[in-house]
């Protein structure tokens, strides 16, 4: 018996019913999108055209977000690019006043600036680790925002532990001597295979701690903010998060809040003064027609 157009659904992964319900909002608009998901101008899958000093850190970074490779379209054409879902949320608040993203983010210090891509060397070769928000705060500090639209839905493969012995050779204690003992037990039980993550990209998250404590003399916190999604996959990715936040303790003042529920919470906040853009996550990320559970309240439906 040939399956319904339903129950393709229900078997489709995650990432398909995402991409899915990203096209459909590309053609709304009348958009042309690819199979594979990428309009075909920039601008397309923007909000608003990025700001000079966001096109410049996207410029310069090392994931080439705005250059067409392999005859592929630039990354930040994809409906599911995870540095798009950045640049619609934040580089909105470049240039204005930060308190209701504040709020949101329940930051408890002042913030006074949006930087993307920003490099966090950590003293070893290659690649420094990138973060793909920094909030600079009043306390001369920083909150580092580690995003996520679709990656962690597939499960991490199971050759190697994502921390080379780069991280461990000579008896180096990277994390403990930079003052992040619990980071450092963790990553050791991770490298000695005594401890795994599946969905959770936790290599990456200590990769970003070591980073910010290597050039940050200063009070810092790392956020992961995630697009979450009604599957089988969230429940499993949570409770990971909630285990590496237990695991890591005070080190990274690390903290966790999913894209709908910053969403949800500047819908309260500021929707009158910033309507327009909510407008717009709502209908691209954040409506009824998104297997979230979120959707906008009837007197926010205008």
């Amino acid at each position: 018996m040939r399956a319904t157009p339903r129950q393709k659904l229900v078997r489709a992964s995650p990432k398909a019913r995402i991409l899915e319900q990203q096209i459909a909002w590309a053609h709304r608009r009348d958009f042309v999108a690819d199979a594979s998901g990428y309009v075909v101008h920039l601008e397309q899958n923007l909000f608003q055209p990025m700001n000079p000093s966001t096109r410049v850190a996207f410029e310069r970074g090392a994931g080439s977000e705005l250059h067409a490779s392999d005859g592929r379209r630039p990354k930040l054409c994809a409906l599911h690019s995870s540095a798009a879902l950045a640049v619609n949320v934040f580089d909105y608040w470049v240039g204005r006043t930060l308190a209701p993203l504040q709020d949101a983010l329940g930051a408890r210090v002042e913030l006074l600036g949006v930087e993307f891509e920003r490099r966090f060397p950590t003293g070893l070769a290659g690649t420094p680790p990138t973060l793909d928000v920094v909030l600079e705060t009043s306390n001369s500090g920083v909150l580092a925002i580690e995003s996520k639209f679709t990656e962690w839905m597939t499960r991490a493969g199971s050759g190697g532990s994502g921390l080379s012995a780069s991280y461990f050779a000579d008896g180096r204690r990277l994390w403990a001597n930079r003052g992040l003992p619990r980071c450092q037990a963790l990553a050791e039980r991770i490298s000695e295979g005594k401890e795994r993550f599946d969905w959770l990209n936790v290599p990456q998250l200590l990769k970003h701690g070591l980073g910010l404590a290597a050039t940050q003399n200063r009070p810092c916190s790392l956020v992961y903010v995630f697009y979450d999604f009604a599957c089988e996959e969230s429940v499993s990715h949570r409770h990971e998060t909630e285990r590496f936040m237990e695991a890591v303790g005070d080190d990274l003042n690390f903290t966790s809040l999913s894209y709908q529920d910053l969403f949800e919470r500047l819908l309260d906040i500021c929707w009158e003064a910033h309507e327009d853009y909510l407008k717009y996550l709502a209908a691209r990320y954040f409506g009824s027609a998104h297997s979230t559970g979120v959707a906008l309240g009837p007197e926010k439906s205008r």
